[in-house]
């Protein structure tokens, strides 16, 4: 069984920016995103960190330390925003990975 690092919502409420909502279909008219692409990202990003944890670690997680919610919430915006990474959004999923290695 797979343990969940992150939700949709602790998603949102990390990174809550017009661009990030805006990219999951949000518009000022209707707040509604595309929650199936953001569980899609957030679920791509949990893979790719636990291909590196199970090097050390035993999965399932018995806890999800808040430093691993905040890495793959990194790599599930770098993925949400694909192409268009900012600098910061690129030098966070890499920081993120430099630390899972």
């Amino acid at each position: 069984m797979t343990t969940r690092y992150l939700s949709p919502d602790e998603f949102l409420s990390t990174f809550p920016d017009l661009q990030t909502k805006q990219i999951l279909g949000a518009t000022k008219a209707d707040a509604t995103i595309n929650t199936a692409f953001l569980i899609q990202c957030i679920e791509k990003a949990e893979a790719e960190a636990d291909a590196y944890i199970q090097v050390q670690y035993t999965l399932p997680l018995r806890s999800v330390p808040m430093i691993l919610k905040q890495f793959v919430g990194d790599i599930a915006r770098y993925r949400l925003y694909f192409q268009r990474a900012t600098p910061e959004i690129d030098k966070l999923y890499f920081e993120a990975i430099s630390f899972l290695k």
